[in-house]
């Protein structure tokens, strides 16, 4: 459902995008194309099970790829449509600089050491496979940093800019705000949180993945055109 959702609103801001030329639904539709191809992985799980009653053997290896390869492609997507809204553009090569660092980082880490970094244990026939990140892995925290340098730059921008507008301005930063929150939060919980300190947490992951839902259209509801 999170997968279509994310498909569907991406259609939408493209569609908005080859209307309007903004760069910022460009920015927008990848991150929501981010989001799309960051649970794909879980997804074909799903439906293997559902299909077929079980996974088949091409289908372990693929899932984490998915969901690992994506977080920071949607993370830049954020932080470059937060300072094209709020601007500072002084803080914006610094910040920048250290955010890809961490990014170069994160994937040459990922790719390198994936066997070790990504969990994704056995399951039995009709279960659906689950995956995340070891927090013995450096690709653990490279993660939670840069997604929490992403949430608490979109948290700072647009409190600034709601700060200095009103009325519909105004409730569209705070649909933004409250979008960083919930997706920034729901992303840390189902890749480094709840598989490293609660165990066993796969029947907490529904609440996390349904709960990307409303912050997905948080964030559609506060960059949709004017009518």
């Amino acid at each position: 459902m999170l997968v279509c959702t994310a498909w569907i609103l991406g259609i939408i801001i493209l569609k908005f995008y080859l209307k309007e030329k903004r760069k910022q639904y460009l920015v927008l539709f990848i991150f929501s194309a981010a989001i799309a191809l960051g649970w794909t992985g879980i997804t074909i799980t799903f439906f293997a099970v559902v299909i077929n009653g079980s996974n088949p053997a091409w289908v372990k290896p693929v899932i984490s790829y998915f969901s690992y390869s994506t977080v920071p492609v949607g993370s830049t997507a954020i932080i470059f449509f937060t300072w094209d809204v709020f601007g500072y553009p002084k803080f914006k090569k610094p910040i920048l600089i250290i955010y890809f660092s961490l990014m170069a980082l994160y994937y040459i880490f990922l790719y390198a050491t994936f066997q070790q970094a990504v969990v994704c244990p056995d399951v039995p026939k009709g279960v659906i496979y689950d995956d995340w990140l070891s927090p013995e892995s450096v690709v653990y925290y490279l993660l939670l940093i840069m997604v929490s340098i992403t949430s608490l730059i979109t948290l700072f921008g647009f409190y600034q800019f709601s700060k200095m507008t009103a009325g519909d301005l105004k409730k569209r930063a705070g649909f933004i705000i409250l979008s960083s929150i919930i997706i920034g939060s729901c992303v840390l919980l189902d890749t480094v949180v709840l598989g490293s300190i609660i165990t066993p947490h796969e029947d907490l992951l529904f609440i996390v993945r349904f709960a990307m839902i409303p912050g997905v259209f948080c964030a559609f509801w506060g960059i949709r055109p004017s009518e």
